[in-house]
């Protein structure tokens, strides 16, 4: 397996890990969420309608925006927004662009819509946490729901019994890259690992965070990423006749594939809109562990335009 070679961007770890726990995500923030959602009904993912509405987000690596369609308990739908936000500066126009988000769905939507803001960034006094905008006797006061990782340490998150509150941890050690060497990381992953699985979760739901915390945080020895997973293997203690950590994380990519249509792959002379989608599933795809090799075949393309499609990602 390709593991670790190449840097997965952190917009798209987070994209991916909020369409695989969704659920969790609006638990870790409303204790009332089993009673408030009918989560039976699905989430559904607006990608489409995001960016027909803001085409602009989506010419950063540095944010991660998700538009989600969850229903209420009484039948009602609820749309979600979501901004993960993994820049280190100060950007002055953040709570303007949140405000942006607001306006223009429910102009064009009439929906009712709950807005979340991550700061993943290490600078402590940037706080974005709204918009104001007064002219005269106009006035606008726009807040959102805001959390800001510097505000936290790990002890905070390690009680929550949620897998999204695993995934701030996580978040949170990248903020201290620099003062841990690969022996410390390693532990600290395979420790991390270790309490999903001890924490009554099933394995499908381990293998959704495995990736963020296999990713998240790069070895400087890139040979540890295939020890890593062999010992979260052998942790696993899975039976010769079930899958392994790999061939799950495959099986399911392969499901998710099929869910957007790619399980029949992409014919040869592909037209350029065929070649985009393949150009977005490939990151998302070798993030979640699935080899160049694999991706390759299932998308039906070379293994030299997977590889350099995921070396486009990592500049970009």
């Amino acid at each position: 397996m390709d593991s670790g070679r190449i840097e997965i961007p952190k917009d798209i770890l987070w994209k991916s890990l909020l369409e695989d726990i969704f659920p969790e995500f609006l638990k870790y923030f409303i204790s009332q969420a089993d009673d408030i959602f009918d989560f039976s009904l699905g989430v559904s993912f607006l990608d489409k309608e995001l960016e027909q509405l803001f085409p602009e987000g989506n010419t950063s690596n540095h944010r991660a925006d998700k538009l989600a369609k969850v229903y209420l308990k009484n039948g009602i739908e609820q749309w979600i927004l979501v901004h993960v936000e993994v820049q280190g500066y100060e950007d002055e126009t953040f709570p303007e662009r949140m405000f942006q988000y607001f306006y223009r769905i429910r102009d064009r939507y009439s929906q009712s819509v709950m807005a979340f803001a991550i700061l993943t960034d290490a600078n402590k006094r940037y706080r974005p946490k709204e918009y104001r905008y007064k002219f005269f006797e106009t006035e606008v006061i726009y807040s959102y729901h805001f959390l800001k990782l510097t505000d936290y340490k790990p002890i905070d998150f390690q009680p929550n019994n949620n897998l999204f509150a695993i995934a701030l941890e996580v978040a949170w050690h990248g903020l201290q890259k620099k003062s841990l060497d690969d022996t410390k990381l390693y532990k600290l992953k395979f420790d991390l690992c270790r309490r999903v699985l001890n924490r009554g979760y099933t394995f499908q739901d381990f293998v959704k965070l495995f990736n963020f915390i296999k990713f998240y945080v790069s070895f400087g020895n890139q040979e540890l990423f295939a020890k890593f997973e062999e010992e979260i293997r052998t942790e696993t203690n899975q039976p010769q006749s079930n899958m392994g950590i790999v061939e799950a994380v495959e099986v399911y990519i392969k499901q998710k594939a099929e869910e957007i249509g790619l399980e029949r792959g992409m014919q040869k002379g592909m037209e350029e809109g065929e070649l985009k989608k393949a150009k977005i599933a490939i990151p998302k795809l070798f993030m979640r562990g699935m080899s160049i090799e694999d991706i390759a075949e299932t998308l039906e393309v070379s293994s030299k335009f997977v590889r350099a499609t995921l070396k486009a990602s990592k500049q970009n």
